[in-house]
């Protein structure tokens, strides 16, 4: 529930149907859910229906995405090894083969 303010600009009940595959009656209880925490705002009202905008200001979006980018860059330990450094797929394959050799005597 906490990315379709983010994601979407428009809310139906059909689009959450459509996006996250539930069934309808939970995307009404989501959409009433984000409307008492004001994540979305009414465009349209019909009883049947409903049409919902997100109140989540874009650009207040991005400045977040951004400095959470920062952070986790931060945090990342630059003299880490990378997965598999030093081991070359031919050293694998030549290791294996030498194992099945073994068994096979």
């Amino acid at each position: 529930i906490k990315e379709v303010p983010r994601k979407m600009k428009v809310v139906t009940t059909y689009s959450l149907v459509e996006a996250y595959k539930i069934n309808g009656s939970l995307a009404r209880r989501s959409i009433k859910e984000l409307l008492a925490k004001d994540l979305i705002k009414p465009v349209l009202s019909h009883h049947a229906a409903g049409i919902w905008q997100s109140t989540v200001d874009p650009k207040k979006l991005k400045a977040e995405q951004a400095a959470a980018d920062a952070e986790a860059t931060k945090k990342k330990p630059s003299g880490a090894p990378k997965t598999g450094a030093g081991v070359k797929s031919a050293d694998l394959k030549k290791g294996k083969a030498e194992e099945e050799d073994s068994k096979d005597e």
